[in-house]
């Protein structure tokens, strides 16, 4: 009787050992179930604010000298091609080296300059002021820019060249803006044979137009300074061409105020 007693108790000693081993078990895992727990909800938090903040960076916004994507149709510049009694060759544009660069350059009202990174320029800025002067001169003498191109000896070719000094955006007001370029152009004349060049004609120009504070109104502002640079081009050309041999018997090349029809000197 007294074993069985015994055992008994020994049983029930035991078992409550037993209960309170998996009892603390039991809450040892919930506690660090807990832990676990309160340290996911934070890193959770911290990863979809990195991925908000990814999702929400500033947007980059492009700009071109273009107009508006509008070309001159195929069947036009075929009958230019057959039309006209010269070609131009537009060279390289030379820029200055502030604004060499993708980012727009804002000059504010205190004189600042600002690079303005989310805001860029589609393709490299000469490259944009080349092929607006070429377009503004194509079309206002009705003839074919022939750079880089192989084409027929039997008519002359007037070489442009165009060395921007100051290409500047500035902001006036809160709402109005400024779009100046000065540059120094030169037209030289090639001969049929392309083995006579003339003296080269060199002017400076300087065009100024006003323009809303936004930054396409002053990309546009920029491509009509070109064009109003442009129309003095092409009036050069146009009295070089009529007078030929004339002219460069009688001019030192030097772009003063009536030495052609219609270009003026200076700013």
């Amino acid at each position: 009787m007294k074993r069985l007693l015994y055992s008994q108790a020994t049983l029930v000693r035991y078992g409550v050992i037993a209960a309170r081993r998996i009892t603390h078990t039991v809450f040892a895992a919930a506690s660090l179930s807990q832990i676990k727990v309160a340290w996911l909800y934070p890193a959770a938090a911290l990863l979809a604010f990195s991925i908000h903040g990814c999702a929400t960076s500033p947007r980059a916004h492009f700009y071109t000298l273009s107009r508006n994507g509008i070309e001159t149709p195929a069947d036009t510049q075929r009958a230019l091609a057959t039309q006209t009694p010269f070609y131009i060759e537009v060279a390289d544009v030379e820029i200055p080296a502030i604004v060499a660069r993708a980012q727009f350059v804002i000059t504010d009202r205190s004189g600042e300059a600002k690079i303005k990174e989310q805001h860029r320029w589609l393709a490299p800025l000469d490259d944009q002021i080349r092929a607006a002067l070429s377009e503004e001169l194509t079309d206002r003498l009705h003839t074919l820019d022939v750079s880089r191109m192989p084409h027929a000896f039997s008519r002359a070719v007037y070489r442009i060249t165009f060395d921007v000094r100051r290409f500047e955006s500035r902001l006036d007001a809160p709402a109005a803006a400024q779009a100046e370029i000065d540059a120094i152009w030169s037209v030289r004349r090639m001969d049929e044979n392309r083995k006579n060049a003339r003296a080269a004609l060199t002017c400076r120009a300087f065009a100024r137009e006003s323009t809303a504070s936004d930054l396409h109104s002053i990309s546009q502002g920029h491509r009509r300074a070109i064009g109003r640079i442009a129309d003095q081009i092409a009036t050069a050309i146009r009295a070089l061409d009529a007078a030929r041999n004339d002219f460069w018997k009688s001019s030192d090349g030097l772009c003063q105020p009536g030495s052609l029809p219609g270009i003026p000197g200076g700013r």
